[in-house]
C-alpha cells in the first residue's frame, strides 16, 4: 500500500508568538527573548 502526503501550508502559530512578534515589531521586546519564545 502506498501513502501520499502533499505540504497544505505552514501551522497556525500560538497567540503568545502572535503577540511576541507585534511586540518585537514595535521595539517592546527584545531579539533575545523574542528568539528564546520561538525556541
Amino acid at each position: 500500500m502506498t501513502y501520499r502526503s502533499e505540504v497544505v501550508g505552514s501551522l497556525l502559530r500560538p497567540t503568545y508568538l502572535v503577540e511576541a512578534r507585534k511586540q518585537f515589531e514595535s521595539g517592546q521586546l527584545s531579539a533575545a527573548p523574542f528568539k528564546a519564545m520561538e525556541d
